[in-house]
């Protein structure tokens, strides 16, 4: 475990739903047809006399359902990022800065509630997001479709970075392409040890723990295979405790390390 001083805690904020998402798209090959309920979730890490914000979840539920109309989408108009952040008694102002795991919509939407704050991204991800392949036009809202991505209202802010980089004692950015090109996980320093905000590396705990003879199990939302398998080997190698992006035992915690 890291010997680093500089510590966080970590507190999952709930962004909405997918009520009826494809859990082959979760757990690639696997389940096929079967429909689970699949939660959206950022994350707030606070210490060493700062607020930082993981993902900025998805935008206003009408907008979602027109540029996203074939998707099941619960996200109620009082559960976003901004009222995540105020039910921990902060305000957009109080986040010193905030990280973006990837560029996919229901990570990336809200930055222009943060205004002159800063948001890390890898230069991998910013490059694929702005022309992307045909089959990500829509992950991306890619103007290729017609769509304005929500990184665009705030291109001035995003602070990029090309792999992996410590951005200050104690916080991490590991790029981990495979889910999409310009992935990144955060470790992060805490007083049990280290742990990682995986993004959609780690969809869920389900794909860190296996199945049968797999060993991991991919998510089918990919890019690339052999980046997948390399960036899940370089996750193991840090011996962190994994919080996915989409899995509702992430919130049966309210934070992390447990007080």
């Amino acid at each position: 475990m890291s010997k680093e001083t500089a510590t966080y805690t970590i507190t999952p904020m709930y962004y909405g739903r997918f009520p009826t998402y494809e859990k082959s798209t979760l757990q690639f090959m696997h389940d096929q047809g079967v429909k689970v309920d699949s939660p959206s979730v950022g994350f707030l890490l606070r210490g060493m006399g700062k607020n930082i914000v993981v993902d900025t979840g998805p935008g206003p539920l009408e907008e979602m359902r027109q540029l996203h109309p074939t998707a099941d989408l619960d996200f109620p108009a009082d559960t976003n990022v901004v009222t995540a952040l105020a039910a921990q008694n902060l305000r957009p102002e109080d986040v010193d800065y905030l990280i973006f795991t990837h560029l996919h919509w229901d990570h990336c939407h809200n930055g222009e509630k943060f205004p002159g704050k800063r948001f890390y991204v890898q230069k991998t991800e910013l490059i694929y997001a702005m022309d992307p392949l045909d089959i990500h036009i829509n992950v991306y809202e890619s103007p290729k479709g017609g769509m304005t991505p929500p990184w665009a209202k705030i291109i001035s802010q995003l602070k990029i970075v090309d792999g992996d980089v410590e951005i200050e004692e104690g916080i991490k950015l590991i790029h981990t392409p495979g889910h999409s090109p310009g992935s990144q996980c955060i470790v992060v320093n805490t007083t049990d040890g280290l742990y990682l905000l995986a993004g959609d590396t780690v969809m869920q705990y389900e794909n860190w723990e296996g199945r049968g003879a797999l060993r991991r199990i991919f998510s089918s939302a990919h890019v690339n295979l052999l980046d997948f398998d390399a960036s899940l080997k370089k996750i193991e190698a840090l011996n962190a405790y994994i919080l996915p992006s989409h899995d509702y035992k992430v919130l049966e915690n309210k934070i992390y390390p447990k007080q």
